[in-house]
């Protein structure tokens, strides 16, 4: 179910959603059933306008008429559970859409401590700490990609590490496929690419549980329709809108996600990684280049990528006295040493 709303300017964002004209005396009337009156001078100021500017979202003042710049397509957690196929509805618990949060991954990392979480799904139409890769912040304006996490608990906790983020990077391939977009490509170990830049990420964290358990919750962030002007980044950035049409609506790509998910994980817990690994080969986007690996805490690395191993580590090519030397890396970035992706 959605939450309250928790702040005016949300409230308005929501009212204006359909990118109509709204006379500020019927916002007025639809805000204070959702704020209360005492609220309504705070929403409809311009430090509201200026809030939501912050988040993305233009407001046009006209007269006495509001609008958004652009119409919304806000999730709606019924349509997105009428969506996902029935095989993997059966595997889902509950899903809950945040107007705003933090970050979809910390929401359900948050209940690992008071239950199981398995099945349970976490959707936001803005993050204020989203992650992303090496600590970096996944920021999008509101409303403008996918921001989902998937809870699952498995009876143990792994020995060695596990590239659950590969197989939801497969995950993602595969759903995205099925939508009509072909070409998608994966950058080891998380980065989701389209017509040479990024679409979106993968984030897997886990945690052990009582019992012996391992709670892990699975995030994955898309571009779905992002505004022209952007800020400059360090890498060219895509969405859905630039590559599908007619473009889907959000929750026809979360239910996706969704279903998509949940049969990899399944597959996965019956036949590991092995299966996944010959996917990954036809989706890796670095085999074969020359790539600098920069460790976490352990330098830097230069060698030519020769695909994952069974384990889903990196296998780097590295040049030594007798030929090529196999490395397998488990964490880091890498950055392709040639243009092209």
């Amino acid at each position: 179910m959605n939450q309250p709303m928790p702040r005016p300017v949300i409230a308005l964002i929501h009212a204006l959603a359909d990118g109509a004209p709204h006379p500020r005396a019927a916002l007025a009337h639809t805000l204070a059933a959702t704020l209360g009156a005492e609220c309504l001078p705070e929403a409809l100021s311009a430090r509201t306008l200026a809030e939501a500017a912050a988040l993305g979202v233009r407001i046009e003042a006209a007269g006495e008429t509001l609008s958004l710049a652009a119409p919304l397509d806000l999730l709606d957690v019924a349509g997105i559970g009428r969506l996902i196929p029935a095989a993997a509805q059966l595997s889902l618990r509950a899903i809950a859409c945040h107007p705003e949060t933090d970050s979809t991954n910390e929401r359900l990392l948050a209940l690992a401590a008071e239950g199981d979480l398995q099945g349970l799904v976490s959707l936001a139409e803005y993050q204020h700490a989203g992650r992303g890769r090496r600590g970096g912040r996944w920021i999008q304006p509101y409303a403008s990609g996918i921001c989902l996490s998937l809870g699952w608990t498995f009876p143990e906790v792994p020995e060695a590490p596990v590239p659950l983020s590969l197989v939801v990077g497969v995950a993602v391939a595969r759903a995205l496929a099925g939508l009509g977009l072909a070409g998608v490509g994966l950058k080891w170990p998380n980065d989701i690419h389209h017509a040479d830049a990024k679409l979106g990420g993968v984030l897997v964290e886990g945690r052990a549980a009582p019992g012996g358990r391992w709670q892990v919750v699975l995030g994955v962030g898309l571009n779905h329709r992002l505004p022209p002007a952007l800020p400059v980044l360090d890498q060219p950035i895509t969405d859905l809108a630039r590559s599908l049409s007619p473009l889907p609506r959000r929750q026809e790509v979360a239910a996706a996600l969704l279903g998509a998910m949940v049969t990899a994980l399944e597959e996965w817990s019956l036949a590991g990684f092995a299966p996944f690994a010959v996917e990954w080969r036809g989706l890796d986007l670095l085999h074969g280049r020359e790539v600098l690996v920069q460790g976490e805490g352990q330098g830097e690395s230069r060698g030519r990528a020769a695909g994952v191993a069974a384990d889903g580590a990196l296998l780097l090519a590295v040049a030594g006295e007798v030929g090529e030397v196999p490395q397998r890396i488990y964490a880091g970035h890498v950055r392709p040493l040639e243009t092209g992706g």
